[in-house]
């Protein structure tokens, strides 16, 4: 049997009996202190850094670079429990650094959640229709992987899709809580909750069965989820909360895709649409010209979303958020000050773009040769894990990475030929792209569509629409109405299943290579 930890927190006298070899972070999360974490607990950013005390594991190369300088600290998403540790921090400091504005503590408000694979975000629904962002988080089911297969897999064991279920309400309780309290608002002001998300989170989220949503025939076999109480979902502090989902179509397609569909929809089904939201698991609708809906769905894993990236993070300080060409040299925009720390999705979109543009990486996605002339301070160098291309400071992108991002383009641009074909649209009918995702609207849409993530269409009019999920379950929240119609507008999707198909593989297989290098 595996020894237990005990996890003291200071201030206070808050302890924990916590499994032997449990990351700090997750430990700390278990007892109700979710530490930021931009990098995904890859040991980048420093943001878990805590004063941390007791039989720790041992830090490793990367963690005394972060921790040089500051005496008794750890980070925490690297350190891992040996034995009886203490921890040194306050509950509320995660939110202490944003800034909200002042609400009427008589208002009653809802809660918007969008229950990401790779991270989530809430926000606050005022009575006046104004949005308010209060937190965004890694999912911390990541422990159990970073898609929805591997968390499928992972549920089949009872326990395990009891800790998922556990996790995922925790976090999001616990984030909001901290959250409203730096407000000085009550929680029981809060009058409804609406979540948003694919289908296997959301069934995580509710407590049921997820193993039929991984295996054929990929059944889903509840569509709605609404009327119920905080008890019923563990979110017992927002007593006065009723709580529901946006409506499913399908084990693949979930409420983020139905939802936001409905909300950029105008209602005008003469107009051919590409809707595409953009994350781990990408959705995509079409409507064709004969008013017809169809969606799919694929699996593009967390490269844009940075989770399989070396250096990739989340929104943050220290984060690169856009890459470009200024006076023949490379610059950045990075959100805060000091050296930069990792990239985000946009910035590792707008670097593959250079280096196709540039010829440091080939139309099949393979680095150029060492020493090959680029822009500074790009370099590309070989090492012990193969090639590499130097970016600023300590950040650099290998093969790998460019691969990760490589499979997800073409994962993304097959699925999208393939539901254009069942769909019988061609790309010169389509009239309006809408491109979704917590990408948001930092994507650079020529930077996007020169890696040729989707078809190129020559008469269509292009939307960055941002995070639909989240906006569609804040519309639900001051529009009485809206789930009535998205559920409307479900109904009238017809899903294309691309998963076991046989013809998917050598479409992928095409859709891999980019379109243009200046090294063939």
């Amino acid at each position: 049997m595996m020894k237990s930890c005990k996890v003291t927190l200071k201030p206070g006298t808050g302890t924990a009996d916590i499994p032997e070899e449990t990351v700090l972070i997750d430990a700390l999360a278990d007892m109700g202190i979710m530490v930021p974490s931009p990098c995904g607990g890859r040991g980048l950013c420093g943001k878990c850094l805590v004063r941390a005390s007791g039989d720790l594991s041992q830090p490793s190369g990367s963690e005394e670079r972060i921790i040089t300088g500051h005496h008794g600290h750890r980070l925490s998403c690297q350190a891992r429990l040996n034995g009886n540790v203490q921890v040194f921090y306050e509950k509320s400091r995660p939110c202490e650094e944003r800034r909200y504005p002042s609400i009427d503590p008589s208002a009653r408000v809802g809660l918007a959640v969008d229950v990401g694979t790779t991270s989530v975000q809430v926000s606050l629904s005022l009575p006046g229709g104004e949005s308010i962002l209060l937190d965004d988080f890694v999912n911390p089911q990541r422990r159990y992987g970073h898609d929805v297969i591997s968390r499928i897999a992972a549920a089949k064991n009872p326990a395990a899709a009891d800790d998922l279920t556990r996790r995922i309400r925790k976090a999001v309780v616990t984030s909001v809580l901290h959250s409203l309290e730096v407000m000085r608002f009550r929680a029981d002001r809060i009058h409804r909750i609406v979540i948003s998300g694919n289908t296997t989170m959301l069934y995580l989220f509710f407590g049921l069965e997820v193993s039929p949503l991984g295996a054929h025939p990929y059944l889903a076999e509840c569509l709605d989820l609404n009327s119920f109480r905080p008890a019923d979902v563990g979110m017992e502090e927002f007593s006065g909360a009723e709580i529901e989902a946006m409506p499913i179509l399908s084990a693949f397609v979930g409420g983020d895709a139905v939802g936001g569909f409905s909300l950029c929809h105008s209602g005008n089904f003469g107009e051919s649409i590409f809707f595409i939201d953009l994350g781990t698991n990408g959705e995509i609708v079409v409507v064709n010209p004969r008013s017809e809906i169809r969606a799919a769905s694929c699996a593009m894993g967390p490269a844009l979303e940075g989770m399989n990236i070396s250096c990739g993070m989340n929104a943050g300080d220290g984060v690169i958020t856009h890459a470009r060409l200024e006076d023949g040299k490379l610059a950045y925009d990075m959100i805060g000050g000091g050296e930069p720390l990792g990239l985000s999705g946009t910035a590792l979109i707008d670097i593959a773009a250079l280096l196709l543009e540039s010829g440091g990486m080939t139309c099949r996605g393979s680095l150029a040769v060492p020493g090959f002339d680029l822009p500074a301070p790009l370099e590309i160098v070989a090492g012990a894990g193969g090639k590499s291309v130097r970016l600023w400071e300590r950040l650099s992108l290998s093969q790998v990475d460019l691969r990760n991002l490589q499979l997800a383009k073409g994962a993304s641009l097959a699925a999208s030929r393939m539901l254009l074909e069942e769909s019988g649209c061609g790309v010169g009918e389509i009239k309006k792209v809408v491109v979704a995702g917590a990408l948001g609207r930092h994507l650079d849409l020529g930077n996007f569509r020169r890696l040729e993530f989707i078809p190129e269409f020559p008469n269509a009019e292009y939307i960055i629409a941002g995070n639909t999920s989240l906006d569609a379950a804040a519309r639900a929240l001051t529009d009485d109405d809206f789930i009535r119609r998205a559920r409307a507008m479900r109904d009238r999707m017809t899903e294309v299943t691309l998963a076991g198909r046989e013809d998917f593989l050598p479409v992928f297989i095409d859709s891999l290579n980019f379109r243009y290098s200046r090294n063939k």
